[in-house]
C-alpha cells in the first residue's frame, strides 16, 4: 500500500501540476566547516522540511567543480535526489554529501531544481538554501594566523623575580623560604588568541625547582618561560671560597651530577652530605649555590676546593683549568677571554686563524691533561703539543735550507757552464782565425810566380817589337 502511495505521489509531481498552495517548505544547506585546507574533507547537509506532511520532493544539489570533487552521498552517492515520505506525519528528511576541496578560492554549494508536495499533494512553495566553503592552501592558512607566543605578565604571589619580567627574558629566578611546598603562579598572555599551560599552583620541595611555563600561539609555535625556584636550606652550610660566598647543596631528592660522574654519600665538616664522586677519574666534586642560587661544582682536593668548570664536546667531557705559569705558548698566539657552551675560558687565539683557540685543561674521558685546540667554528677541540709544532717547524727549515743550498749549487754550475762555453767560442774563433792565415800565406807564393811570368812575358814581347821595328828602319 506504501509502495503505492509513493509511486502516486512521484507521478503527480512529474506528470500532473497542481496548485501551488500557500504553504511553503524550505531545503536547507550547511557544511561541517567553514574554511578548510586543499585536500581537507567537507561534508554538506541538505534537508527538506516543512510544516505541512511531506509527500514527495526532489531536487539537485549544485556545486562548484573547479574547488571541490564530489565523492559521495547517503542517497545513492548521487547530487540529484528524487524521494518520498515514509509516512503520513513526516515533516523533514536529511541528506548528506561528502566532498573533498582542491583548490584555494570561495566554494559555493546550493539547490537547484526543487519541488515539494505535500502529502496532501499540494505542491509547496520552496525555498532553496545554499552554502559556501573558504578553501585555502596550508602557507595561505598559516598566514592568517597569529604568531605571538609571548606573556604580557608573569609573577610569582608573595615573591619577586630576578630579573624583572620581561616577555624577552625567558629564564628567572626566585628564593623562596624553607619548608615552602607550593607556591603560585601569575600570568596573562599577550595575545588572547595563545594558549599557556604552567599556570596556577604549582609543587615545590627543598632545593632547586625548574618550573616551565609554555606558551602557544595560534599557529603552534611555542615559546617556553622559566622559573628557577630554589627553596633555601633551614640551617645551611655557607662556604667562602676565593672571597666569593656559597652555600652546601645538602637535598639529595634533587640533587644531580655532571657527567662521569654519580652520586655517593661524603662526610664534610663533620655532616654527611651528597656527593659527586668518580672512581675512574679518582675525583670528588661537592655542589654549592652562589648568591644568585646557581649550582657551582668544587673539586675536593684534601683540604682545598677548586672550582669544577665542564665543557661538552659532543662525547667528550672536558675539565678547564688554568694555564700553568711556565708553559710556553706559540709566538702566533694571543690572550683572549673566550665563552664557549656559556663558560666564560681564558684561551689564545691563534692570530693566523681567528676560529683556532688554545684551552688548557683535562680530558675526562681519557685523563689527558694539556693544551687543546678549540675550534670555534665546528665546536670541536684536539690535543695541541706545542713540541709537535716546533718540530714540523724545525723541518720545513731543514728542508728550505737543503733545497737552497740545491739551487744554489745548480746556480753556480750553470755560470760555470757558459763561461766554458764562452771559452770554447772564443778558442774556436782564434782556431778559425789561424787557419784563414795559413791558407792566405800559401795563396801569397803563387801569386807572385804568376805575376813574375807575366812581367817576363811582356818584356819578351817588347823586345820582339823593338827588333821589328830596327828592321823596318834598316830597309828604308
Amino acid at each position: 500500500m506504501k509502495n503505492i502511495l509513493k509511486l502516486g505521489i512521484i507521478l503527480t509531481i512529474f506528470f500532473f501540476p497542481t496548485i501551488v498552495s500557500a504553504s511553503s517548505a524550505t531545503i536547507s544547506v550547511s557544511n561541517s566547516r567553514n574554511s578548510a585546507i586543499v585536500g581537507n574533507s567537507v561534508r554538506t547537509t541538505v534537508t527538506v522540511s516543512s510544516s505541512e506532511n511531506l509527500g514527495g520532493w526532489e531536487f539537485d544539489l549544485n556545486y562548484d567543480s573547479d574547488r571541490l570533487r564530489f565523492t559521495g552521498s547517503s542517497f545513492d552517492d548521487r547530487t540529484r535526489v528524487v524521494d518520498t515520505a515514509t509516512s503520513g506525519d513526516q515533516k523533514s528528511k536529511t541528506y548528506t554529501f561528502d566532498f573533498v576541496t582542491t583548490s584555494s578560492g570561495r566554494a559555493r554549494i546550493y539547490v537547484t531544481n526543487s519541488e515539494v508536495i505535500s502529502f496532501d499533494e499540494d505542491v509547496l512553495a520552496v525555498q532553496n538554501g545554499e552554502a559556501s566553503v573558504n578553501i585555502m592552501t596550508q602557507a595561505e592558512y598559516q598566514a592568517t594566523l597569529s604568531g605571538n607566543n609571548f606573556l604580557k605578565s608573569l609573577s610569582v604571589e608573595d615573591y619577586e623575580l630576578d630579573p624583572e619580567f620581561d616577555k624577552e627574558t625567558l629564564e628567572y629566578t626566585i628564593k623562596l623560604a624553607p619548608e615552602t611546598e607550593q607556591i603560585v603562579l601569575k600570568g596573562e598572555l599577550d595575545d588572547s588568541k595563545a594558549s599557556v599551560d604552567g599556570l596556577g599552583e604549582r609543587t615545590v620541595v627543598d632545593g632547586e625547582n625548574e618550573l616551565k611555563i609554555e606558551v602557544t600561539a595560534e599557529n603552534g609555535d611555542k615559546r617556553t618561560y622559566i622559573i628557577n625556584a630554589v627553596v633555601e636550606d633551614l640551617e645551611p652550610i655557607s662556604l667562602t671560597i676565593n672571597g666569593q660566598e656559597y652555600s652546601l647543596i645538602r637535598e639529595m631528592g634533587r640533587f644531580v651530577c655532571p657527567d662521569l660522574f654519580e652520586i655517593k654519600s661524603f662526610m664534610f665538616d663533620d655532616e654527611d652530605v651528597p656527593s659527586c664522586f668518580s672512581e675512574d677519574l679518582n675525583m670528588r666534586l661537592i655542589a654549592t649555590r652562589d648568591d644568585n642560587g646557581d649550582r657551582v661544582y668544587f673539586i675536593v682536593d684534601g683540604d682545598d676546593l677548586i672550582k669544577y668548570r665542564q665543557i661538552v664536546f659532543q662525547e667528550i667531557v672536558f675539565f678547564v683549568m688554568d694555564f700553568p705559569a711556565d708553559l710556553e705558548i706559540p709566538s702566533n698566539y694571543s690572550q683572549i677571554t673566550l665563552t664557549i657552551n656559556g663558560l666564560e675560558v681564558i684561551a689564545y687565539r691563534d692570530s693566523d686563524n681567528r676560529d683556532f683557540n688554545l684551552i688548557y685543561g683535562k680530558n675526562l674521558n681519557t685523563g689527558e691533561e694539556g693544551l687543546y685546540r678549540y675550534d670555534s667554528e665546528e665546536k670541536t677541540i684536539q690535543r695541541y703539543v706545542v713540541e709537535e709544532k716546533a718540530e714540523e717547524t724545525t723541518d720545513d727549515s731543514f728542508l728550505t735550507m737543503i733545497l737552497g743550498i740545491i739551487s744554489g749549487i745548480l746556480f753556480i754550475a750553470t755560470i760555470v757552464l757558459i763561461i766554458q762555453l764562452k771559452k770554447a767560442n772564443k778558442l774556436l774563433a782564434v782556431s778559425d782565425k789561424l787557419v784563414k792565415k795559413h791558407h792566405k800565406f800559401e795563396e801569397e807564393p803563387e801569386k807572385e810566380e804568376a805575376e813574375q811570368e807575366q812581367e817576363e812575358i811582356e818584356e819578351e814581347d817588347d823586345e820582339e817589337l823593338t827588333d821589328e821595328e830596327d828592321d823596318e828602319d834598316l830597309r828604308e
